[in-house]
């Protein structure tokens, strides 16, 4: 519930959203929110209300009037490693505003104290509508770019 309410909330309080707390994918045929989802809220400016999945479909369903966003944005909330003896997780937030406009950060989170504490952060993936550079589009279009030190090339993928 940290990255939720710490983390989550304070960056997004200004608009609607919904969020799903996943476990981890254990494969490609294992992503669908039926699948991963575990639990399920949503924020309407004054706090988190805990839906069910069947809710949080017809959220993530309603179009914004202008067609550009959705009404409800979308996050989830995975956590990817936990070590209790070292009292560390990797947790990852996906963020999602519209068809193809959004960013997933990975947060270094340490317990100090009986309480988490955000070590760091690193943006993970990121995607944009090449047609929407207005509002959260805007923020994860300046957001810095992935780079990998050995990029894949898909026709190595397929020997003739």
């Amino acid at each position: 519930m940290f990255a939720i309410q710490e983390i989550l909330v304070p960056r997004e309080r200004e608009r609607p959203f919904v969020v799903a707390w996943t476990r981890r994918s254990t494969g490609i045929g294992d992503v669908s929110i039926e699948q991963l989802g575990l639990r399920f809220w949503k924020w309407e400016g004054s706090g988190l209300v805990e839906i069910t999945l069947e809710e949080y479909k017809e959220l993530i369903a309603r179009p914004k009037e202008s067609g550009a966003e959705w009404t409800y944005s979308q996050h989830t909330v995975t956590v990817m490693e936990m070590d209790e003896e070292k009292g560390e997780a990797a947790v990852e937030i996906g963020s999602l505003y519209g068809p193809l406009t959004g960013a997933g950060i990975r947060y270094l989170l340490r317990r100090e104290g009986g309480s988490w504490k955000k070590v760091s952060e690193e943006t993970v993936w990121i995607t944009r509508s090449r047609d929407r550079e207005d509002g959260p589009a805007r923020a994860w279009a300046q957001a810095p770019r992935l780079s990998f030190a050995h990029p894949v090339r898909l026709d190595a993928l397929h020997p003739s």
